[in-house]
């Protein structure tokens, strides 16, 4: 690949038609090349419309690179990530990095209880229902009446406030 140096003179950035630099009023360095730490495969931001200059992840010192070693950001450390994550969020609020992961942990945690909850009580409505229990069955004794309700004859009238009906 290219091993081009240091900076785009910004005057020669100015000049137009040089790689499709000025194109619809445009002008860019990035059309002359790609600046350190980013790369596509002409070297240079190519065309109106055409392929950027794409970040690169490999610490190259070069511009105008026409590929990266590294086209992806390296996975940080989770570890690091949650030490980083809990300093910045204890800075902001002016606590310690160890109250910090106290806080963040117990915010954590209230969702995940309540989702424990769920579960259990929808465990344990799914066993009732496989058990064939029926409201009926789980009420108490004391609240189910056994006695047999007298049949109503619906040819005989009753009387509702005073109105007879049939």
């Amino acid at each position: 690949g290219n091993k081009l140096r240091g900076a785009i003179p910004p005057l020669l950035c100015r000049m137009e038609e040089l790689n499709g630099n000025g194109k619809d009023d445009v002008l860019s360095c990035d059309r002359l090349a790609c600046p350190v730490g980013t790369s596509n495969e002409f070297g240079f931001h190519h065309g109106v419309d055409g392929e950027v200059c794409r970040p690169c992840y490999d610490d190259s010192p070069y511009i105008a690179q026409k590929s990266c070693a590294m086209r992806r950001p390296p996975k940080p450390d989770w570890k690091e990530t949650v030490q980083t994550v809990a300093k910045q969020a204890s800075n902001k609020m002016g606590v310690s990095t160890m109250h910090g992961l106290a806080i963040a942990g117990a915010l954590l945690a209230v969702p995940v209880v309540i989702c424990w909850l769920g579960y259990k009580r929808h465990r344990s409505l799914k066993k009732q229902r496989e058990l064939g229990s029926s409201e009926r069955d789980a009420l108490p004794s004391a609240y189910v009446d056994e006695t047999e309700s007298e049949e109503i004859d619906e040819q005989q009238p009753f009387v509702d406030n005073g109105v007879e009906h049939f």
